[in-house]
Formats: structure tokens, sequence, C-alpha cells
């Protein structure tokens, strides 16, 4: 698989090698968790902050066979959204910023495609933002 993925990812962040780069943010997702409670009058409705705010980020990759597959085995080795891990968003600088600590958010969307510069995969990848104490 060549120098793309390795269980040595998982220890350094994602995000901080070339090819784990994105080609674009497709979706930035601002999320307040909120509880709404309906009242018995039906009419009134009491709203509680529930938590931190969390962001999710919709990334969109366009890659060669390969570095999709190191794409792919690097969600299996997370086990989709179960573990954790330590993302560089595409406008931090690794070394100056602090990593987020994401996981996957649900399943990745991979579709194969055939071009005439070569084939390839694009795959569309949602991370979510965890806080201390979160899972």
């Amino acid at each position: 698989m060549g120098d793309y993925y390795s269980s040595k990812a998982v220890q350094q962040p994602f995000g901080e090698q070339e090819w784990t780069k994105p080609e674009r943010i497709f979706e930035e997702i601002i999320r307040h968790n909120v509880l709404i409670t309906e009242m018995d009058d039906a009419v009134t409705e009491q709203r509680r902050k529930k938590g931190p705010l969390r962001t999710t980020w919709v990334l969109e990759y366009r890659r060669d066979r390969e570095v999709g597959q190191a794409l792919l085995d690097f969600y299996r080795e997370m086990e989709g959204p179960l573990h954790r891990f330590d993302w560089y968003h595409p406008y931090d600088e690794p070394g100056v910023d602090d990593p987020r600590s994401v996981r996957f958010d649900d399943d990745m969307s991979v579709e194969n495609f055939m071009g005439t510069y070569g084939d390839g995969q694009s795959m569309t990848i949602r991370l979510i933002e965890l806080r201390d104490g979160d899972t």
C-alpha cells in the first residue's frame, strides 16, 4: 500500500500528511445541542442548552485508488464512528495549532470513477468535533 497508510496513522493526527488533506470542505455545520420540552398546554415550550456546541465537517476527497483504499483502511481501523482520533483542519498549521479531537459521524460514502487521467475514488467523509468527556 505504498507509504500512505499504516497503523501509525492513528498515532499522528489525521490531516497532517498531505494525502489525508481533502480536496475541499463541502460543509461546516455548527450545531447547538438544545433540549426542547413542550408544555402540557401545547403552546409553550421550554428550551435548555444540553451540552457544548459541536462542529461537523463534511470533507470531499477525489483520489486515486491507492489513496482511496488507505482512507477506507483508516475508517475501518477506527471502526467507523466508534473511536476518536486527532485531526488537523486544512486551515490549521501542524506544530502551531493543536489538532482537533474528532470521530467519524456516520458511514463513509465511496464512489468509484474512471476518468481521462486515471481511475480513482470519490469519497465524502463526515467528522464531528468531540469535547472532553465525549465519546
